[in-house]
């Protein structure tokens, strides 16, 4: 609750930050919000406005009678903060409460509003949501969300191929079922058992899927979008050995687009300024005639450069007229800006816009006196850009005529069978006309009353009044009435239902405490969750506690308690508990760790139970066979458990497996490594790759070498002719090629790596280039790489 009262004073306070800038209404209407505390209160709170006091009014949605609280204070500070509690009202009922300020004697604010809902509704049982799976090979933990104590559920799944459910009950929110195949497709849905006759219709059915599945085509990752200059984008991503890739990419809000590329980059000439452009990319494995897509990558994004940034205008205000009105607002910094004024009417469904204000002020006439408007207003930087629009500011031409004001911050004084009614009236006027009735209708009284005090008398005890007063300001002019009640005393004391009850629970026996009521004695009865309505049994109590024995271990129970007054006995309160003493489950192995110790060796260890007995599986990762080794009575000195015989430069997966006591094996998640002994990787990359021309059928390709005594590969083609990735690489031991048999303006690719002493081989690097001068087109087409193209058009 503390939480929210900060949360509020906030808003509030933020509120008043705004306020500060706005010119200040005559009588401000103040902020209000209201929120339940019990089933039967609740809190109002608002923004004080530095008014004298407040009246409030409230009742039930349904009603139109209101209940009216006067001279309510909330301190004179315009960052003070009033509140009020709400009490006697209706459990989950819907209630308005409403608020003004009173300014003076003649000024009054207008009404705020706010509707709410009280606590203490009985909710059905409902169905468990938010279901998920946790999936490993053969095993899943199936969650769903609690419906609270002393709930049970029953829980259905089955393979997307079988046709009949398999069930189990769960005393908790969540259940491990085993013995599933892997890479395999499940579905799931739970019910509420909240009490042996109330359950809740089957949640919605969730579909999951279990692991050990083998990708065929690994998803690109590290993928990266940079902006090269103003108007060109560059997408890159960690090479899959995928033979292309597909990039699908947007702009805005506008429908995506596709592009298939052989190397792992892309690029975007001639980008529009200031936008959002998103990518993702997959890998194409497989073959042309039969691909095989990977998964998408994760969503990149990038906003282009080029946005013009442009702040509202403030500090908004204005003076009136009887019929215009002069709107102000704080000057930008930079004399060139232009400005929009919107404002509208009571009856206006559409702002009305003026355009290319120049200056801080705009004079708006026409309008009718003693009438609300609004007005905002937003700046225009530049011909196409534009700030937001202000926050809307009202103010009221002048010209309103007198007012008869109601009387305000009415009270009571009461005993059993009078009442003495009070109220601040209105300035130069002493008559007001009362009207006073009974709930049930049996007593009525109207009269004019000189000065501000009414002694009632005859009433009736611990009964409802309703009174009307008005001002009577002129034989023919008067105000509205404003409507409040009051109770008589003398009504009896209600035997309250026992709360706050706590539970100290053992496995077979509970201490139950709750808060002392006052009365005499404490019905308290009680029984197992899973029995009928007909087993309860009662105890008492004349103390606020009670200790039950002879309890089963392990179980729900459910209690109700009831007080036992001299004018009757109250409503039971129900509560559940749940008795220790359950057994401890058996958990799959966690916390592992795994050490390469050579090429062909390693070491694994997790935690344990000792004395228990487990199994450690392994074997070469994406196939299905596991290498098992047996451990029985397990200590801290099996610990950690040796794996030899293994392949060098090989990743390896791994579990754990528990034997319960039930005589089932519970399996740990899946863990990996991989051994030493991977050849060093050849980093020695050729570099700065440059293409001559030296006749119209040839071309030359120099290179810098990364060290002398390298062997290198060259390979080229037709840059729309695949089939060169494939081609049998030429080798050499200079870094210098010529390339023969080419034909004038066409595209070629050339390509060039190292092989290094070890047999290893870098990365490809490309070279797209073309020759011949006059060519129609000076673009690969749409097909061939996105990469910078080097023209030579000077033949040796």
């Amino acid at each position: 609750m503390k939480k929210v009262i900060l949360f509020l004073s906030f808003v509030f306070s933020s509120l008043y930050m705004f306020a500060q800038d706005a010119p200040e209404l005559v009588c401000a209407t103040p902020s209000l919000y209201a929120y339940p505390l019990e089933a039967t209160t609740a809190k109002v709170i608002w923004n004080s406005t530095a008014a004298p006091s407040y009246t409030i009014q409230y009742r039930l949605c349904s009603d139109s009678l209101w209940t009216t609280v006067n001279n309510v204070s909330a301190g004179t500070g315009t960052r003070d903060t009033g509140t009020y509690t709400l009490r006697s009202l209706v459990a989950c009922k819907c209630y308005i409460v409403r608020i003004r300020a009173n300014c003076s004697a003649n000024e009054v604010s207008d009404w705020r509003s706010y509707e709410f809902h009280t606590i203490g509704c009985v909710e059905p049982c409902r169905a468990p949501s938010q279901l998920f799976a946790a999936a490993r090979d053969s095993m899943a933990v199936l969650n769903w969300s609690s419906m609270g104590t002393g709930r049970t559920y029953l829980v259905q799944w089955k393979s997307r191929a079988d046709l009949v459910w398999q069930n189990q009950t769960s005393s908790t929110n969540s259940l491990t079922i085993n013995h599933l195949q892997p890479c395999s497709e499940y579905q799931f849905r739970v019910k509420t058992f909240c009490s042996a006759t109330d359950t809740s219709t089957f949640s919605e059915i969730v579909k999951f899927k279990t692991s050990g599945c083998v990708a065929p085509c690994s998803t690109p990752r590290e993928v990266r979008v940079v902006s090269v200059d103003r108007t060109t984008l560059l997408l890159s991503w960690v090479t899959t050995g995928a033979r292309a890739y597909e990039v699908m990419y947007s702009v805005g809000d506008s429908a995506p687009h596709k592009a298939t590329v052989t190397i792992n980059a892309f690029r975007i000439p001639n980008v529009s300024t200031c936008k959002i452009y998103k990518f993702q990319v997959r890998s194409i494995c497989g073959t042309a005639a039969a691909p095989v897509y990977s998964e998408w990558s994760t969503n990149v994004s990038i906003i282009t450069e080029g946005c013009i940034r442009c702040n509202a205008p403030t500090r908004l205000s204005f003076t009136t007229t009887e019929t215009g009105a002069l709107l102000k607002w704080d000057t930008l910094q930079g004399s060139t800006f232009s400005y929009e004024v919107q404002w509208m009417g009571p009856r206006d469904t559409a702002w009305h816009t003026v355009s290319g204000v120049h200056g801080n002020q705009y004079a708006l006439t026409g309008l009718t006196a003693c009438t609300w408007y609004m007005f905002r207003v937003k700046t225009n930087c530049n011909s196409t850009a534009g700030s937001y629009w202000s926050a809307p500011i009202r103010f009221q031409t002048k010209g309103c005529p007198p007012v008869c004001a109601a009387p305000r911050n009415i009270s009571f004084h009461v005993s059993d069978t009078t009442a003495v009614i009070s109220w601040i009236g209105v300035t130069s006027v002493s008559t007001y006309r009362l009207i006073i009735t009974s709930s049930d209708n049996t007593f009525t009284r109207e009269i004019n009353v000189t000065g501000s005090t009414y002694i009632l008398t005859g009433l009736a005890r611990c009964k409802t009044y309703k009174v009307q007063v008005k001002t009577i300001c002129s034989a023919t002019l008067s105000s509205e009435a404003v409507i409040v009640t009051f109770e008589t005393r003398g009504c009896p004391t209600l035997c309250g239902v026992p709360r706050e009850i706590g539970f100290q629970t053992d496995s077979n026996k509970v201490t139950v405490k709750w808060a002392n009521m006052g009365a005499s004695k404490y019905y308290i009865e009680y029984k197992l969750a899973s029995d009928s309505l007909g087993a309860w049994k009662r105890d008492s109590s004349t103390t606020n506690s009670l200790v039950l024995t002879n309890l089963q271990s392990c179980k729900t129970y459910l209690i109700r308690i009831a007080s036992v007054c001299p004018n009757g006995v109250s409503a039971f309160t129900n509560f559940a508990f749940a008795t220790t003493g359950c057994p401890t489950p058996c958990v799959p192995p966690v916390e592992f760790g795994s050490e390469i110790v050579n090429d062909t060796a390693a070491s694994v260890k997790f935690n344990i139970v000792t004395g228990q007995s487990y199994t450690v599986q392994y074997r070469l990762a994406g196939t299905a066979n596991w290498t098992s080794i047996q451990l029985n009575a397990i200590t801290p000195n099996n610990l950690p458990v040796r794996i030899t015989g293994l392949l060098k430069c090989t990743t390896y997966q791994w579990r754990v497996l528990r034997a319960c006591s039930t005589g089932s094996l519970i399996e740990s998640a899946l863990q990996s490594f991989t051994t030493k002994g991977c050849p060093t990787p050849c980093t020695a990359v050729p570099r700065d790759l440059v293409v001559t021309g030296y006749s119209a059928d040839s071309a030359k390709l120099t290179w810098i070498m990364p060290t002398a005594g390298l062997i290198y590969e060259v390979r080229f083609g037709g840059a729309t002719d695949s089939s060169i990735f494939s081609a049998t690489p030429i080798r050499l031991t200079t870094n210098v090629f010529v390339m023969h048999g080419l034909v004038t303006c066409r595209h070629y690719i050339v390509q060039v790596r190292t092989i290094c002493p070890n047999g290893l081989a870098s990365e490809w690097v490309t070279k797209q280039f073309r020759i011949g001068a006059n060519c129609q087109s000076i673009e690969p087409s749409s097909n061939e790489p996105l990469v910078k193209v080097q023209y030579i058009s000077d033949f040796g």
